[in-house]
């Protein structure tokens, strides 16, 4: 049975009523659309929010990535925080962080791997990172290939937000 908040508000007045949504909750109807539709979509998200989260949720992990960034005179960008609001801005400004912070990840990655310090699952998180976003791979392509799709979605939104209500043209 639906539960949304057009439906309450219709069962509570006890009439039909016009509803519409906000362009940003349209453009994230087109995103939950397109992630329940391609599978392969829906894993580049989970892959993308794990190695936020891995970064995030880890002040020395995300101090070796500027120490790394600093040696290779990279800037690095910090990884917005994920909510559960999947606004298409938001999403968009996590994949540009993990495009630009990607080569100074991988030599993380792999530092993390060949170090004595490093735990068994540290080790085993580096490497199915490196596995998952190696160069030239299937995640790779998919974040080019879905910051095109958001810049696109943003754009519309920008521009919707900036015509009258009702006018289309």
């Amino acid at each position: 049975m639906p539960a949304g908040l057009w439906v309450r508000l219709k069962q509570y007045l006890k009439k039909d009523i016009f509803c519409m949504w906000c362009v940003a909750h349209r453009s994230d109807l087109v995103l939950s659309d397109l992630e329940s539709t391609i599978t392969e979509v829906r894993h580049w998200k989970t892959n993308l929010k794990a190695v936020a989260t891995f970064y995030r949720g880890s002040a020395l992990r995300y101090g070796w990535l500027e120490k790394i960034g600093d040696s290779k005179k990279i800037s690095i960008y910090r990884f917005p925080a994920y909510f559960e609001v999947r606004f298409a801005k938001h999403l968009l400004n996590l994949s540009k962080a993990l495009w630009k912070n990607l080569p100074c990840m991988q030599i993380h990655w792999q530092s993390i791997i060949e170090s004595s310090d490093s735990t068994k699952i540290e080790k085993a998180t580096a490497k199915g990172f490196l596995r998952t976003w190696k160069n030239d791979g299937e995640q790779e392509h998919l974040t080019c290939l879905m910051m095109d799709i958001l810049r696109h979605i943003e754009k519309l939104t920008q521009r919707k937000k900036t015509k009258k209500w009702f006018n289309d043209n």
